[in-house]
């Protein structure tokens, strides 16, 4: 799988220029946050957050919300087409979850095997849960009727904890002491430009905020063939690196994390908080792919 350069946004025409949403109904994989971001074209041009949206039509196109948009041909999340829905019959789930009469998609990519009709959301719906009739899934993949059981279960003590400590005071009082670091996508770009190997994880946060955690299953997806950046005598690396398969070889002692940009996927490793690698990745790739199932 290689990566597509990013397209810059090409010049739009003043005189045919019109928005076509709200641009603001990026729910954010379903956790209810809004962005900045949505669709507009001209007459000879689709644009969504300011980016080209390739292959798209602009005299058919239309933005049927929360990131998805559709031409005569093809439906589209933000500026990827999901490839082989009947926009004609195609329609939204909820959450990040769509599909057609034959197809359902997570985001941009196909939940395979799916069965299409029987095809619904779960709660909680901001987990991105579902049941087809027979299989559950979570994110897209495939999961057991034990996990979400887990999950649900969990996710109810959890719940019940903070619904404590909202009552105590606690929460609204550490709240009010936290500091949001918000920066523009431009600083955020050019920092992790000047970014030095080796620094620690606190100065990144302390720049740009804390970074979303990124599971131990998924750490290849983000930095493939570690074993050769993490070899004796070789502690640092950095680059734009594709995804390229589930054989990589992870350390126990690394932590992963990514900050998003409108653009790309911004990540480092970190090995005993010092930072080791820094990947960028077209923001396609925001999400890991399925993983192969062991079966």
């Amino acid at each position: 799988m290689l990566l597509r350069s990013n397209q810059k946004n090409q010049s739009a025409d003043p005189a045919s220029f019109e928005v076509l949403d709200s641009g603001q109904e990026n729910l954010m994989l379903g956790l209810g946050t809004n962005s900045d971001a949505g669709y507009a074209r001209d007459a000879a041009q689709v644009f969504f957050d300011g980016l080209l949206v390739n292959h798209a039509d602009p005299y058919t196109f239309c933005s049927v919300g929360n990131c998805y948009g559709r031409d005569r041909s093809s439906v589209f999340y933000e500026r990827f087409r999901l490839q082989g829905a009947n926009p004609s019959r195609w329609r939204y789930l909820g959450g990040n979850y769509s599909r057609d009469d034959a197809r359902v998609f997570f985001l941009n990519r196909q939940v395979k095997n799916a069965r299409a009709v029987h095809f619904q959301q779960i709660e909680p719906f901001e987990y991105h849960f579902a049941y087809d009739g027979r299989k559950f899934y979570s994110a897209g993949q495939i999961c057991s009727a034990e996990d979400y059981v887990e999950f649900l279960r969990t996710n109810m003590q959890s719940r019940l904890k903070f619904a404590d400590l909202v009552e105590s005071g606690h929460w609204q009082r550490n709240v009010g002491k936290e500091e949001r670091w918000y920066r523009a996508p431009d600083e955020v770009l050019s920092y992790f430009d000047r970014l030095e190997l080796g620094s620690e994880l606190a100065t990144i946060e302390a720049t740009l905020g804390k970074g979303v955690e990124i599971q131990q299953p998924d750490w290849e997806f983000y930095f493939p063939n570690l074993e050769n950046l993490c070899r004796e005598g070789l502690l640092q690396a950095r680059g734009t690196l594709s995804w390229v398969g589930h054989d990589a070889v992870m350390p126990e002692d690394r932590w992963v994390y990514k900050w998003m940009h409108p653009e790309k996927v911004l990540a480092c490793s970190f090995v005993d908080t010092k930072v080791i690698a820094v990947v960028v990745l077209d923001a396609e790739y925001a999400n890991p792919p399925p993983r192969r199932s062991s079966g």
